[in-house]
């Protein structure tokens, strides 16, 4: 319930981005009716994370931002500006940065495997392993601002504050709706 509420949180700032572009769903499993009109959705391919990655900038075929679903208080202007960075002349990579030491996003103006084969998606240590990865390969790179990923309740509860409107707060509110009285009557 909240990954399907942050993930359309996503797709939804996502698709109030004023960019041109396309907009593409890379997706394990099968959609559902979530999913917005006029986005293509494509299988995730590969076995490690780096490879779903890899793929998913080779599914594109060109400049391209790609976000992963951790992070519902994404918005438009953030994306817009992420856009800008990525566009800056002697920027061919941006990152990023979660506060777990992940990456909530990497974008990339080409294709190019070498940078993301054999580097984790998820966790700890993984923005820093990407950002040795671009250096040695001298791809020239933007850090983004740093957001929480949701990993955890914890989190869930300073995401969902800063983004008080979101699907996902409302989510995450409606778990803990009191129950309803029950009477019992012998």
């Amino acid at each position: 319930m909240l990954g399907v509420a942050a993930l359309v949180d996503t797709l939804e700032a996502v698709d109030a981005t004023p960019v041109r572009g396309s907009r593409i769903l890379v997706l394990d499993g099968e959609p559902a009716g979530w999913v917005p009109v006029g986005w293509s959705v494509v299988g995730r391919r590969g076995r490690e994370p780096g490879e779903h990655l890899a793929n998913a900038f080779d599914d594109v075929g060109g400049p391209a931002l790609v976000l992963g679903t951790a992070t519902p208080q994404i918005t438009p202007d953030l994306l817009s500006a992420c856009i800008q960075v990525l566009r800056t002349p002697r920027v061919d990579a941006v990152l990023g940065p979660a506060a777990n030491g992940g990456c909530w996003a990497v974008g990339l103006r080409e294709p190019e495997p070498a940078a993301l084969l054999g580097v984790s998606a998820g966790g700890r240590g993984v923005l820093e392993a990407q950002r040795r990865r671009l250096r040695a390969l001298g791809i020239p790179f933007a850090e983004l601002p740093v957001l929480r990923e949701v990993d955890t309740m914890a989190d869930a509860w300073v995401v969902a504050s800063q983004a008080r409107s979101s699907r996902f707060a409302r989510a995450l509110g409606s778990m803990l709706e009191p129950a309803q009285p029950v009477a019992a009557f012998a």
